[in-house]
């Protein structure tokens, strides 16, 4: 038997949260390990349990103001990293 994907939420909305979360729980392979509601959160979360994905919202800012992305050391050691951001058009 493989081991469960372990996942860390990582957004600012608590209600969000607790929806991906009971989403996930329907799924045997996937292990919800931990939930973040800040970026300093977020990434002292990642680097500490070290899951297989990170679900975030990357428009969130930790408490210190800087954005989710600082997820960069955490991405390096990542085998693989994908981002998706929706709902919000930018502009370059």
């Amino acid at each position: 038997m493989t081991q469960p994907i372990k996942v860390l939420l990582c957004d600012d909305h608590t209600v969000f949260r607790s929806l991906v979360k009971a989403i996930l729980r329907e799924a045997p392979s996937i292990n919800v390990v931990a939930e973040a509601g800040d970026g300093k959160q977020g990434l002292d979360k990642a680097l500490l349990i070290r899951p297989d994905v990170v679900v975030m919202d990357l428009n969130m800012y930790s408490k210190t103001k800087w954005p989710l992305i600082s997820l960069k050391p955490y991405r390096q050691s990542a085998r693989e990293a994908s981002i998706s951001s929706g709902g919000r058009k930018k502009t370059a």
